[in-house]
């Protein structure tokens, strides 16, 4: 798209992020992160769960906690997908503590 001159929206972003977690190739990951910062989504709740998604099945734990907390209006499919990145770390207890965090706020 980008060689072809189109600008992409959030949709393609969140497609592309998704392929991304796919393949677990966070390089082109983190690249799509950037143009999305550039193109001004990075406050997208939707693309922001997308790179939480990506980040935790790229087993970046890290990138995806600072990528939820970054979230300000979370929303349940920002929570799904914490307590998802967790389960999927081998952290059930931390997964536990967000459902109990996210039933009780």
């Amino acid at each position: 798209m980008l060689q072809a001159g189109i600008r992409s929206n959030k949709f393609s972003l969140i497609n592309a992020l998704e392929a991304c977690s796919h393949c677990f190739y966070n390089l082109w990951g983190r690249e799509v992160h950037c143009y999305a910062l550039k193109m001004g989504f990075e406050l997208d709740v939707m693309v922001q769960t997308s790179l939480l998604d990506m980040y935790s099945k790229c087993r970046l734990l890290s990138y995806a906690e600072k990528i939820f907390d970054s979230i300000s209006s979370r929303n349940i499919v920002a929570w799904n997908a914490m307590i998802g990145a967790y389960a999927l770390s081998g952290q059930p207890i931390q997964a536990f503590d967000s459902l109990n965090e996210y039933t009780q706020g």
